[in-house]
């Protein structure tokens, strides 16, 4: 089956948007990060007027839907490029539209800079006077398991209306982190971080439930705070 794919593209050189739309050829379990990967492996790239073109940069690691890297917007959605297929995509003309994350700095075509995620998870795990002894308590088991399922790959800041307004907002990424690194010691230390990320969740989320809807592996985003 044939699929048009066109892709929201920057030029740079006279700083403005514009789409470019590439034909490719695709069977049912054919993924976005398929036919991204196809069109970029092409001897010479053309798009849907046989004019050449450059190569589409966005990201790509696992493959797997576990790493979050490939997170763009298909049909004006969040989602992970290697694990929405084409079939399932496209509209009723087998048409795809790809996009950036519109809530990160754009960096190429489809690729954009993450790294608020990071450095958010950074200022968590480097606060001095961490225990090295953890354990994980019994009743952290599950919540511990769910949060390990998190890929941080952005899909629900995407879609949040705090983040579009406070960067410095991580929504449930921020207790999700917290509870990926067995900080479940009984100490002082650990019960006020807890409630930290606990107050500064509670603070700002006004319970809109976008995260849960948009999360590209169903984790219940707002669950795994309120569980606890």
């Amino acid at each position: 089956m044939e699929y048009k794919i066109v892709i929201k593209r920057f030029n740079q050189q006279e700083n403005f948007f514009y789409e470019e739309s590439f034909i490719v050829q695709g069977k049912k379990d054919k993924t976005v990060a398929d036919a991204l990967n196809e069109l970029n492996n092409r001897e010479i790239l053309l798009n849907e007027q046989g004019k050449e073109a450059e190569l589409i940069s966005w990201e790509c690691s696992c493959n797997q839907k576990k790493c979050g890297a490939c997170a763009m917007l298909i049909n004006g959605r969040p989602k992970l490029a290697c694990s929405s297929f084409l079939v399932k995509v496209a509209d009723k003309e087998n048409t795809i539209h790809l996009a950036p994350l519109k809530s990160f700095e754009l960096v190429k075509d489809l690729k954009v800079n993450r790294s608020v995620i990071q450095e958010g998870i950074k200022r968590i795990i480097s606060k001095e006077g961490l225990s090295d002894k953890y354990y994980v308590r019994e009743d952290m088991h599950d919540l511990r398991y769910q949060a390990s399922r998190c890929l941080t790959c952005g899909c629900c800041l995407e879609v949040c209306p705090i983040y579009q307004k406070d960067h410095s907002f991580l929504g449930a990424i921020k207790y999700i982190v917290y509870l990926k690194m067995n900080l479940e010691v009984p100490n002082e230390l650990s019960e006020n971080m807890e409630k930290q990320c606990l107050d500064e969740y509670y603070n700002k989320c006004i319970g809109c439930k976008r995260c849960n809807e948009i999360c590209p592996i169903s984790l219940r985003v707002k669950m795994q705070v309120l569980l606890k």
